[in-house]
């Protein structure tokens, strides 16, 4: 690679990606590897909105939530667009980095990289940040079967190696331990908004009750419960603007999984062994120690 401290590894990755990419830690695919300078010196503004999570912690129900905040409900729009054209997916070859550069404000921009890879300037704009964060067993189980769904990497490994590999660190985006601690050493910083998606499971008025705050906007509990109508799991599911069924035809994913799967905690119970749970465990308290971090992984 060009680009400093980009190390190529050669490692079997169970599918069709020819290589994977090591970048200050974090595991990344070639179209990430390949423009990390431009993802650097990618220029934000004070009034962007940024939601960040490692893949599969409940990304899609938040990006609906905050849109419908910062828009006013606006659920035309809403109904009219996808939520991929709505809201980018920052660091994704589509609709690409240029596009997200022209997008008047107020932008709202979605990315799975970890903290410590967002833009440089984020530092002195400070924009909005919603960071979501899931516990490790419903998120490595969900992750496993998006890997199964996706055309462009077919992944051909078990639950065991995926497992495996997940705690690793060997994933796209992992090591996820490191992903949730950077952000959680930044929740008290007044532009970052940490949640956990259990959280948002058990109480979700309130949760959107707190993150129209954070965004400085004062919602009537009708307009709450509005948004909470609008975002459940259900209608997500089988909404054609949120459930990424475009993905199914363009020929990106095969047509027997859904993006949106079943959208519970404690799903784990169903997928993971005994030795996966013991192996997962052993991850979260070494990884965590000390941190102040605790994830429910049944509610």
């Amino acid at each position: 690679m060009s680009m400093l401290g980009v190390q190529r590894l050669n490692e079997p990755l169970l599918g069709r990606r020819s290589s994977i990419y090591k970048y200050r830690g974090y595991i990344y695919p070639e179209f990430i590897a390949n423009k990390t300078h431009q993802i650097h010196f990618f220029k934000t503004r004070e009034d962007d909105v940024w939601i960040v999570s490692h893949p599969k912690a409940g990304t899609t129900w938040m990006e609906e939530i905050v849109y419908l905040i910062t828009s006013d409900l606006d659920f035309k729009t809403a109904g009219e667009k996808t939520l991929e054209d709505r809201i980018p997916y920052f660091e994704f070859e589509y609709p690409g980095l240029q596009h997200i550069k022209n997008m008047p404000s107020k932008r709202i921009i979605k990315s799975h990289l970890p903290m410590s890879f967002l833009p440089n300037d984020i530092k002195k704009t400070k924009p909005k940040i919603v960071y979501v964060a899931r516990n490790p067993k419903d998120t490595v189980v969900s992750y496993y079967h998006f890997h199964k769904m996706l055309k462009v990497i077919t992944y051909s490994g078990t639950i065991d190696d995926f497992v495996d590999s997940f705690i690793d660190g060997k994933c796209i985006y992992s090591p996820w331990w490191n992903h949730v601690l950077e952000a959680w050493k930044q929740k008290d910083n007044e532009n970052v908004f940490f949640v956990k998606y259990e959280d948002m499971k058990k109480d979700i008025k309130s949760v959107i009750r707190e993150v129209s705050k954070f965004l400085g906007k004062s919602l009537s509990e009708k307009e709450i419960d509005q948004i909470a109508e609008y975002t459940q799991f259900d209608k997500m599911k089988n909404n054609p603007m949120s459930n990424y069924s475009w993905w199914k035809e363009s020929g990106f994913k095969d047509g027997q999984t859904d993006f949106l799967r079943k959208g519970i905690v404690g799903d784990w119970k169903n997928e993971l062994q005994q030795v996966h749970v013991h192996a997962i465990d052993k991850m979260v308290n070494e990884k965590l120690a000390g941190s102040g971090l605790v994830f429910e992984d049944s509610i």
